[in-house]
């Protein structure tokens, strides 16, 4: 019994042996399992293409059969995952535009036969992981400039991070996504693959636009990508390139503090990068490295008001030449970093200050205005007002070291100069400037500002006043202050039409520009309109007869940049009238702020045309400008003042009894017949009080 029991405990610890049919030999097993690898996957074929077939054939017989055709070439090189995602993406795609989706089996399937398995799959994961489909366009797009990539870009491993960050966008933005795909396909259309320097930057630029948010991200990408672009690895540009690769280890320890924050610390040091100088680009992470680490919101706040300031402080090195621009910007710099020793708020008011005041004087001078605020102040209330630029102690520094040249050393130079201008002995006196736009005066004598602390040297102020005497001078000599001309008096009687009065006013002899424009019911619109245009005939015609002006007219250009008097400020209109200074007076409107909008493109073709026709046409006079004036006029077509008396409004007495509108009490007069001068003096007092 007991030899019973051990040989069946002994059978049962044996280990069950499976026999498959056929033998059980090895080579027997083998030929066993692949058998049915291959009738399972043949099997998970025709499921797959079953699925395929059932839901493309709903949108279209001639979509489904594109796809059988398709999925058998395909198939047999394509993994299970692979081929669920191909799958997957063009039924995703076929839901917004059937054409898409016939496009994506075409296309996509001859390259996918090329592809080596990296770039393939994400390719696949990129149209198979589509959010919901708000524009059919923006999809087609989007696969477009995915695969033209792919075919474009031999570096199968940088193609395969580009498809990585777009498939990471695309699950919070498919616009995102496609931004950024145009803006990488781009870069690849310019892609060196002998260039090691400019593959690096793509990485680079890659993994950071990772890192940030969405939007941020894409926003970064496209301000780095003309540097990946222009990078090489020899010449003048590999210096840059470098330049460019420090910014972006910068920037990438910057984010700590705020992706916001570090995106704006990028978009300063793009600019400073055209300085050219590394050391320029380690002060600037030094500094906004202390602004981070001294208070983080206070980093996100400053990185943004420091965008146009840095711009503005770039341009000015650059305009004082290669040997001084990178000293002009490291003094800036340094002297923003010594005063965060003290209270971080002053320093960050010194920097943003600092392109205005160096504008107005030497780098010592400022220099000397930077040690004067630490010296004579402690308390950091105090501190920041001055490196501000606001407290009066801060003014009285400013006059005390900016270099200035006063027009009682310079009036009888002047005086022969508009004499030989003019033919007039007239005399130069002191007249504040509102803006920087000679208001049209009384042509008896030539207006000029007090004083001119801009610029470098004494040399350049005194050119800037030859410019501004012969512009005043031009004013006289090309008729502004014509009077009584019959052009004048036949423009008066049209816009006597255009803007019909309570009380019929006479034109006389006087007629001038002054008495036509207090025919436009928003008087101070219309005058700064006048003056803007008229000032640009002026130049246009003293370019034209003297052409020795031209370097010092040029000079002034670069200077303007008031656009408006300090007491006026238009609220709907101002905007677009800084458009208008700019393109009459000063450097011109740069393209990207002209297509910030429709209405700033279209205000920009009427100025331009506006200029052409009235302002710059051979043998043009004030009337033309009065013209000009009117055509922009009616263009904003503004709302007359509700006191805009004696002025009717906007329909004349026949169309308000018509509308049933109730017609505005008369003004009394003592005389029902006195003349338009009189009521023109009037309103000019009335304007002034």
């Amino acid at each position: 019994m007991s030899q019973a029991v051990g040989q069946l405990q002994s059978e049962q610890t044996k280990p069950t042996a499976h026999i498959l049919p056929g033998g059980d030999s090895r080579l027997s097993i083998l030929r066993r399992l692949f058998n049915w690898r291959r009738t399972h996957f043949a099997a998970w074929r025709i499921k797959l293409a079953r699925l395929g077939w059932k839901r493309l054939y709903f949108y279209s017989v001639g979509l489904a059969f594109g796809f059988l055709r398709a999925f058998w070439r395909l198939s047999p090189r394509l993994g299970l995952k692979e081929s669920v995602h191909w799958t997957s993406g063009g039924v995703r795609l076929a839901r917004a535009d059937a054409d898409l989706a016939e496009e994506y089996f075409d296309s996509v399937s001859d390259l996918m036969l090329r592809l080596p398995p990296e770039a393939r799959g994400r390719l696949l994961a990129l149209t198979a992981d589509l959010p919901h489909l708000y524009s059919a366009e923006t999809a087609r797009e989007r696969l477009r400039l995915a695969l033209a990539i792919v075919e474009a870009a031999p570096d199968y491993a940088l193609v395969a991070r580009i498809l990585d960050v777009a498939i990471s966008i695309t699950r919070n933005s498919l616009g995102y996504s496609r931004d950024f795909l145009r803006q990488a396909a781009e870069i690849v259309w310019r892609y060196d693959a002998t260039n090691p320097l400019q593959r690096a930057l793509f990485l680079r630029a890659l993994d950071l636009t990772g890192r940030f948010t969405t939007h941020l991200g894409v926003k970064f990408f496209n301000a780095a990508a003309p540097f990946i672009s222009n990078a090489r690895s020899e010449g003048d540009e590999a210096r840059a390139s470098k330049l460019c690769a420090r910014l972006f280890e910068h920037t990438n320890a910057l984010m700590d503090f705020g992706h916001g924050g570090a995106l704006n610390f990028f978009l300063s040091g793009s600019e400073l990068l055209r300085i050219g100088d590394e050391t320029v680009i380690n002060k600037w992470a030094e500094f906004c490295g202390g602004v981070g680490r001294a208070e983080l919101r206070e980093f996100a706040v400053f990185t943004e008001r420091a965008v146009e300031p840095t711009r503005a402080l770039v341009s000015l090195a650059l305009a004082r030449g290669a040997p001084q621009s990178r000293e002009l910007a490291l003094g800036a710099l340094d002297h923003a970093v010594v005063v965060s020793g003290r209270n971080m708020t002053a320093a960050i008011n010194c920097y943003l200050a600092s392109p205005e005041l160096l504008r107005r004087m030497s780098l010592a001078g400022y220099g000397a205005w930077v040690e004067r605020g630490l010296a004579s102040l402690s308390e950091p209330e105090k501190l920041a007002a001055y490196f501000s630029a606001e407290a009066r102690a801060s003014h009285t520094a400013i006059e005390e070291t900016a270099g200035a040249l006063r027009l009682d050393d310079v009036s009888h130079v002047l005086m022969t100069y508009v004499r030989m201008l003019t033919g007039k002995a007239l005399s130069v006196t002191p007249r504040p400037m509102k803006y920087d736009a000679l208001e049209p005066d009384t042509g008896e004598s030539i207006g000029l500002p007090e004083s001119i602390n801009v610029l470098r040297n004494n040399e350049e102020r005194f050119r800037l006043y030859k410019s501004l005497a012969a512009q005043a001078a031009g004013q006289i000599e090309f008729g502004t202050y014509e009077t009584g001309t019959e052009e004048l008096r036949a423009l008066g009687l049209e816009l006597q039409r255009h803007f019909p009065r309570l009380t019929p006013a006479r034109l006389n002899g006087n007629t001038d520009w002054l008495t036509l424009i207090t025919f436009f019911p928003l008087t101070t619109l219309a005058r700064r309109l006048f003056t803007i245009l008229e000032n640009a005939r002026v130049e246009r015609q003293l370019r034209l007869r003297y052409r020795g002006l031209g370097r010092e007219l040029n000079l002034a250009r670069g200077q303007r940049r008031r656009s408006r008097p300090p007491d006026q400020f238009l609220v709907q209109y101002e905007g677009l009238l800084e458009l208008l200074f700019k393109e009459a007076l000063g450097a011109g409107v740069p393209d990207d702020e002209e297509a910030t909008d429709d209405e700033r493109r279209a205000w920009m073709r009427r100025v331009k045309e506006t200029l052409a026709e009235h302002i710059y046409k051979d043998g043009a006079n004030v009337s033309d400008t009065i013209r000009a004036c009117l055509d922009l006029y009616e263009y904003l077509d503004p709302e007359p003042p509700e006191n805009s008396l004696p002025w009717q409004g906007p329909y004349t007495r026949a169309e308000r009894d018509e509308k049933g509108e109730k017609q505005q009490p008369r003004r009394e007069t003592t005389s029902p017949d006195f003349s338009l001068v009189r009521l023109q003096s009037n309103l000019g007092q009335e304007n002034r009080a």
